[in-house]
């Protein structure tokens, strides 16, 4: 994050600001052995929560928030409807609250 804050004043006259938007989601995936890739509906939900987050915001899901205990404070944005997931989903981030 402070990184690409850097990087977004080193560029500000030039061109807007670059955001990093991370997704992440807890739980079990398939992992190729050829290719070392994670497939199922773990990793694709953690793609849809990145696609959803605005501004550079890191979301996760709601196993992710229970493992993350009190380790950080995370605020609850509430239940999201991602694409490709059937019904909506609790998401938390770790950066703002509502």
């Amino acid at each position: 994050m402070d990184r690409n804050r850097a990087v977004n004043q080193s560029l500000e006259s030039v061109m807007g600001p670059l955001n990093v938007n991370i997704g992440i989601n807890s739980g079990s995936a398939l992992v190729t052995r050829m290719t070392f890739t994670a497939t199922g509906t773990v990793t694709n939900i953690a793609a849809r929560l990145s696609d959803f987050a605005k501004g550079g915001d890191i979301l996760m899901g709601e196993q992710t928030k229970k493992m993350v205990g009190g380790l950080w404070p995370v605020y609850p944005l509430g239940p999201a409807r991602l694409k490709e997931v059937k019904d909506p989903l609790p998401v938390f981030s770790l950066l703002r609250a509502p």
